[in-house]
């Protein structure tokens, strides 16, 4: 069953605690680190965002932990992000730190259907995603998020940016998503 449950202030909390600037806008990820999920994917593209103009700060937030957390450490250190890539491991109330996502970035190649996605959604935060990269596409559509080719790296950039020029567009995003995991998703309509 999906909840939005979780403090009410939490956004700004979680943005003080990393020192993520108030106004900053926030990619988040979730997942173990690992080959489907792709982090290392969320570090580069991260990279290429940083050196693309924007309206205001952009910080990546991701959720999980596993054993690649040091080597996504050092390549965003390398890459001069460390201000910038917040990598805060296994949390055992992640909910607080989706109530900081603007946006959500699935760079999963592989994920038949990934619930981080859902519980994105269900806090009015479209994603972006790679095609043929499992179920979520068709979930996000045309309207609840951005789907890019399959890996593209430079689109999914550009699809983070799109969403974090246009605030309208983006929550309009946000409540289709939130519409579509209610109204299909919640165990109590999928599972009943």
């Amino acid at each position: 069953e999906l909840t939005q449950a979780g403090e009410p202030d939490a956004r700004e909390r979680v943005k003080s605690e990393l020192g993520i600037p108030p106004e900053a806008f926030v990619v988040g990820g979730c997942g173990t680190l690992n080959w489907s999920k792709s982090a290392e994917l969320f570090v580069q593209i991260a990279h290429l965002v940083a050196q693309r103009p924007s309206r205001r700060p952009v910080h990546f937030l991701w959720v999980g932990g596993g054993n690649a957390i040091k080597l996504l450490t050092r390549d965003a250190r390398l890459m001069g992000l460390s201000k910038v890539v917040h990598l805060v491991g296994d949390q055992s109330r992640p909910a607080r730190y989706f109530r900081a996502f603007d946006l959500f970035l699935l760079t999963s190649r592989e994920d038949s259907f990934p619930r981080v996605c859902l519980e994105a959604a269900a806090y009015g935060v479209p994603s972006v995603c790679f095609a043929s990269a499992g179920g979520i596409p068709e979930c996000v559509g045309r309207d609840a998020g951005i789907v890019v080719p399959y890996l593209d790296l430079e689109r999914a950039a550009d699809a983070i940016l799109t969403l974090e020029a246009d605030d309208d567009l983006r929550r309009s995003m946000g409540t289709v998503a939130r519409e579509k995991v209610y109204a299909h998703h919640d165990t109590r309509v999928a599972a009943a």
